[in-house]
């Protein structure tokens, strides 16, 4: 079917092939991994801004002070 020099050259081109697509893959997942992180930091820096964290951190301020309240008075 194939004689020796079109073998050759058909595994040639499936390495290349394969290489090429090995290399896309490797940047596309490395593209994913920084959108998914800049996501994240988007996302937690919304949290830290909404007014429910605002309230949860006026009760940990609260509880700390009153704590703090009372240890001075033992």
């Amino acid at each position: 079917m194939f004689d020796i020099a079109n073998r050759e050259t058909m595994m040639l081109i499936a390495v290349i092939v394969s290489l090429t697509a090995t290399y896309y893959l490797y940047t596309e997942m490395k593209k994913q991994k920084e959108d998914m992180l800049k996501v994240k930091t988007f996302v937690s820096h919304k949290m830290s801004q909404s007014p429910a964290n605002d309230e949860k951190k006026q009760e940990q301020e609260q509880e700390e002070e009153e704590e703090e309240d009372q240890e001075e008075e033992d």
